[in-house]
């Protein structure tokens, strides 16, 4: 082939030579020629789901502090979330275009806004602060993406010429979202709470896959991309090298007369097969696959970056993003401090912002347009990139001196109508920039849109969060004034930036695309007729950026092409397909039997409930008298668990279901073997662990005994079991109301609740309800949970139930600690299995409580205090009776919020009266450290009264010889009356020391508790695997085949059944060693090389195998038993065969 490949052979193809740029490539069904309907129809879905980046940035602005107080999360951890969704939604669309390389753009939009929905349903459902930072992350890799490929979209299916118009409508949505954020964020937010914004956002972004998935054609065309373009033209290459060298060594071994000629003659080609090589190549070029390999991001993003043109213009548009993301943030703290505005009044001044950016991106992308075109014109409708800059003058000179005008407006504070104004115009001008300048971008890097615009994506998202990071600081430490003025000064540098490309940009470009140029750049692309054979040419062919022209190009295939030449291989590869049939499916496994004991396992991990009291010291003996609201002076209220002690001392008690532990049959593990032997805080050893648990399961199941008359439903409620003695005198709850306390499984959920009944209640005003949703909102691991509450006729009179949650086998800090029960007359107090107790009148001897502990139960305390206290609210059930010990060392505040709604109208006559609530609150949050000192000198005397009349001073000797001086400090600060104490002081007094060892202690245990869980990870593989044997061995008629179950696959697996469990020992007797059989089945299920001897029962036959066979022969059988079609015959185990399906 002369002059290296210059000329080729096609089969039926004439060609004229002009070459055109790979923008214009003809390809099949040219998005370029779509109807403007269809077109804008795409422009809609891309816009309107870019706006959800806008959206998921800024929209949690307004929830701040109601993250803050429901995660318990700090202001740094809410920045950090801020921050790294920034930077996330920056740097993920190198990834995303690397992928729309290869997959196309629909692909990339649907899996992505998926990854955004998926994520916002798990920020809007995190309980920690953790889990809402990870996922706000996947949020930002999701919005990334089109943000990422919508500029390239439009690059797709509009021509230059009308590119910045269509960019200018384009960037309406992603940049008013930051604007309408504010706005949204705090209508959901008051309207729901900080879960709604997110909520929001999953529904938007579902709706938006969903719409792109129904409506969105592909507009991507590999044809028109460079990386297909380069992974041809090496394809091209390597077949053409390797058919040259098949035929330079047929023309070697044609003729001996060739090797006679003189050596300065190269050996001739044969003209036929030169041309059948030829042909053979270009009529079936190679097969392009492109892979992540090919469409490596950091080759391109290199290209792009090499360029100075795209660096400078990069930075200009990295400036002017951040600045659109800068001013929402710090305008709407200046609009907090110094306007005090709320957050929705700030999102209505941050629309002027947003309503500039719209004006400014339609008139901007117009006049872009219109300024390209005049230039055009005067160049001899010839264009160039640069030109389009021209239009970006005008913003450019007039944003500066609007954003120094804002700044100072802001800073002397003058009336907001004047910000509104300057608002606007910053907003107008700053979009009108920088939409062309990112036109600009896609039309200066043809081939590469996808790669630039995520490289513009990294740079805004770079700088917009230095930008975030810089400007709190700045704007507290030298003003609104000053920061805005050194904004002026960096987009007056942006201004000279953008001129600097406008005027040598072009030489710039050219410059690179020359360096990029290789002798072999590409295959030529060329205008084809039919019918006549002839040669092409192969000139390399840059990819460059084409001239403007002031119409299109080519919309369709130009005039000279005839109507097959978008078929051309060199333009349109056919590419071989293969369809792989699909491997068997793998059956679906069983579901879960009904009696699943999930429920009861994921459920106790949520708060206990804890309402029990003890009759032999009524609440009257802990309480103040003075206290005007007696909410501590309940003198005959007794929450006492009575429940058991009558009917858990009975023979046999009855279980709903089977508890565990009564199918335990092995003995205890060696401590050696154990994850956790040893003793912890807050975790007892595994052995009593699984004790503990097995016993509250225990209590879980139990049913209630017959003959209690008990409703069988109520509200939604079933299986009520009274955890009160009925027979039993009972004091009365607040001195006014009779409770009694019952066990009950919800039909929503399938949980255990406690429900307490206040008997002969009337709700005299619905609005009493409302501390029940305050409080079912309050969220503490400290504090029971209350579910909700509601008035019932079940017990044949008007009670209120409230429904908090249920921690089983819970006992009172009263009962745990202090009771010395007094034997007057025959009163007996009951143990928890039935039996009557008498003790003498002197109160029994109670150890002094270890420091380490009691510290550990005022932390607790205190911390939950601070979180009721926090929230607005007063605990108003310090109170040993009250409070319950859950666990190891774990305490819980139970009964919280009842005394809100019995209360009610005692509190709505005082507001008669004109005592303000906040004054009230105040008054009721003093008294619960009052009664949190009365709490912690009981707990240090072991008396119930070790804090009155002459225990008072043995409790402080106590104190002062037991106890560090720290315990007399805090239980003296919080038992002294007082008007200005704080629970914040009480946790300074405590000290971050031993604050530090309890979260130290915490997390130890939940270390262990993982690690214990880790143990019980893939519990199930074994018992999957004698589910399948049991399916397979000796089924008596499977398929019409009465031995199926004894021949081929199946009798390895009948012998390996023998294996494992038919073993017997040399004297005859059977092996049930369960270690044998456990080690078997895990080989079994790893597959593993070991080979095993396989013996028949009449020792006949001998086989030889490893549990790899073993385990594919039982894939293979079950497979067949699970396959549609496998019942077909029929039979009396048609059924059971299909069992494996379901």
């Amino acid at each position: 082939m002369s002059n290296s490949d210059a000329a080729a052979v096609l089969p039926t193809a004439s060609v004229s030579m002009s070459a055109l740029d790979i923008e214009h490539t003809p390809v099949i069904d040219d998005p370029r020629a779509w109807s403007d309907f269809r077109k804008n129809v795409v422009l809609i879905l891309v816009a309107s789901a870019s706006m959800i980046a806008g959206l998921a940035a800024n929209i949690q602005n307004p929830a701040i502090e109601d993250m803050e107080r429901s995660l318990h999360a700090t202001s740094s951890q809410i920045s950090l979330s801020i921050s790294l969704f920034i930077v996330v939604q920056g740097t993920m669309p190198l990834l995303w275009t690397a992928v729309s390389e290869i997959k196309g753009r629909k692909i990339v939009y649907v899996c992505s806004i998926a990854i955004f929905a998926a994520g916002s349903v798990v920020v809007a459902t995190s309980k920690t602060i953790a889990l809402v930072i990870a996922f706000r992350t996947v949020q930002a890799a999701g919005s990334s993406a089109v943000m990422a490929i919508g500029a390239a979209t439009l690059a797709d299916i509009f021509d230059p010429v009308e590119r910045g118009t269509k960019m200018g409508v384009y960037y309406i949505a992603p940049l008013l979202g930051p604007s309408l954020a504010p706005i949204m964020g705090g209508v959901l937010t008051t309207a729901f709470n900080w879960r709604g914004p997110f909520w929001f956002l999953a529904v938007v972004s579902g709706t938006s896959c969903t719409c792109i998935f129904v409506f969105f054609k592909d507009t991507f065309r590999k044809e028109r991309s460079l990386t297909y373009q380069s992974v041809l033209r090496a394809r091209i290459a390597e077949a053409r090298e390797k058919a040259r060298k098949t035929a330079n060594s047929a023309s070697t071994n044609c003729t001996v007369m060739e090797q006679e000629k003189p050596p300065t003659t190269l050996p001739a080609l044969p003209a036929d097969l030169e041309k059948q090589q030829t042909t053979a190549l270009e009529a079936m070029p190679p097969a392009i696959t492109l892979s992540l390999r090919d469409v490596n991001p950091m080759k391109p993003l290199w290209l792009v970056m090499r360029r100075m043109n795209n660096v400078v213009i990069l930075l200009a548009s990295g400036l002017m993003f951040a600045y659109n993301f800068v001013v929402v943030y710090t305008a709407s703290r200046a609009l907090e401090t110094q306007y005090g505005y709320d957050a929705l009044e700030t999102g209505f001044v941050l629309l002027s912002f947003g309503t500039g950016n719209l004006v400014g991106s339609l008139l901007g992308g117009k006049y872009s347009d219109m300024k390209l075109a005049q230039l055009t014109a005067a160049n001899g409708d010839v264009g160039r990139p640069e030109m389009r800059l021209q239009s970006t003058m005008v913003g450019l000179v007039l944003l500066p001196p609007c954003v120094l005008a804002f700044g100072w407006v802001s800073a002397k504070q003058v009336h907001v109508s004047a910000m509104c104004v300057f608002l606007f115009l910053s907003g107008l001008f700053a979009i009108w920039a920088y939409a062309s300048t990112l036109a600009y971008i896609v039309d200066a890097n043809n081939g590469r849109s996808s790669t630039v615009v995520a490289a513009n994506s990294a740079f805004r998202g770079l700088f917009a969060f230095i930008a975030v990071e810089v400007a709190v600081p700045l704007q507290d430490s030298v003003g609104d004034g000053w920061t805005y003025t050194i904004w002026a000064v960096l987009l007056a540098i942006v201004g000279g930036f953008v001129w600097l490309v406008a005027t040598k940009g072009g030489r710039w470009r050219e410059r690179a695309e020359q360096a990029e140029e290789a002798p072999n750049a590409t295959p030529a692309l060329v205008d084809v007729a039919t019918d006549t054979p002839a040669t092409y040419q192969s000139p390399s062919l840059r990819a460059t950026s084409p001239p403007i022209t002031a119409t299109p190009v080519i919309s369709s295939p130009a005039p000279s092409l005839a109507a097959n030449a978008v078929h051309a291989p060199i333009f349109v590869p056919k590419l071989p397909m293969r369809v792989q049939s699909p491997a068997a499916p793998t059956p679906p496994m069983s579901p879960s039997p009904p009696q699943d004991q999930s429920v009861y396992l994921a459920y106790e991990e949520t708060s206990a409930n804890g309402y029990y009291s003890d009759p032999g010291y009524p609440d009257a003996a802990y309480s103040d008298p003075t206290y005007s609201e007696a909410a501590y002076t309940d003198a005959t209220y007794d929450a006492y668990n009575h429940g058991h002690d009558d009917y858990y001392g009975i023979a046999g008690p009855v279980f709903m279901r089977q508890p565990l532990n009564y199918h335990l049959y092995s003995t205890p593990i060696p401590a050696t073997f154990l994850v956790n032997a040893r003793d912890t805080h807050f975790v007892p050893p595994s052995s009593d662990l699984r004790t503990e648990l097995q016993i509250r399961s225990e209590d879980l199941n139990t049913a209630a005994p017959p003959g209690l008359g008990m409703p069988e439903e109520m509200q939604g409620y079933h299986s009520i079991v009274p955890l009160d003695n009925l027979t039993a005198d009972r004091h009365k709850f607040q001195n006014n109301w009779n409770s009694t306390v019952y066990r009950a499984i919800n039909s929503k959920d399938g949980l255990t609740y406690c429900l307490r009944r206040v008997e002969n209640f009337r709700m005299t005003n619905q609005s009493a309800f409302g501390s029940v949703e305050t409080w079912s909102k309050l969220r503490h691991p400290n504090i029971v949970a209350l579910h909700e509450a509601f008035t019932t006729h079940a017990f044949g009179d008007s009670s209120l139930v409230v429904a908090y949650t249920y921690h089983p086998k819970a006992r009172t800090l009263h009962e745990t600690y202090l009771k010395t029960t007094a034997a007057q007359g025959t009163s007996s107090s009951y143990n928890s299995r039935g039996h009557a107790r008498f003790q003498s009148t002197s109160s029994s001897a109670v150890a002094a409580l270890p420091e380490r502990l009691l510290w550990s139960y005022i932390i607790q305390i205190a911390t939950a205090i601070k979180s009721v206290h926090d929230a607005g609210h007063a605990v108003r059930m310090i109170d040993p009776t009250k409070i319950l010990v859950i666990g190891k060392n774990r305490l819980c505040i139970g009964s919280c919020g009842i005394v809100d709604v019995l209360m009610h109208d005692a509190g709505q006559a005082h507001a008669m009266h004109g005592q303000h609530n906040s004054q009230d609150i105040h008054t009721l949050q003093q008294e619960d450290l009052t009664h949190f000192g009365r709490l912690v000198l009981a707990l240090i005397s072991g008396q119930m009264m070790g804090w009155s009349g002459n225990n008072f001073q043995r409790t402080i000797d106590l104190m002062a010889r037991v106890y560090s001086p720290d315990v007399k400090t805090v239980a003296l600060y919080l038992f002294n009356k007082g008007h200005h104490k704080h629970i914040g002081q009480a946790l300074d007094m405590i000290g971050t020391t031993r604050i530090s060892a309890e979260m130290a202690d915490a997390l130890t245990a939940h270390d262990i508790l993982e690690n214990e869980m880790i143990t019980e990870l893939e519990n199930a593989r074994l018992v999957r695997l004698l589910c399948k044997l049991g399916f397979i061995n000796e089924r008596p008629e499977f398929a019409r085949d009465d031995r199926w179950s004894e021949t081929g696959d199946r009798y390895i697996i009948k012998l390996f059944r023998d294996y494992v469990f038919h073993q017997i020992d040399e004297t005859g007797n059977p092996n049930v060693n369960i270690g044998h059989v456990l080690a078997c089945l895990n080989k079994l299920d790893a597959g593993t090389e070991e080979k095993l001897l396989l013996t028949s029962r009449n020792e006949q036959s001998c086989l030889v195998v490893n549990y790899k066979q073993v385990k594919a022969c039982i894939q293979s059988a079950f497979e067949e038993l699970a396959r549609p079609e496998a019942g077909a015959g029929p039979g009396p185990y048609g059924w059971l065969d299909r069992v494996g399906q379901t």
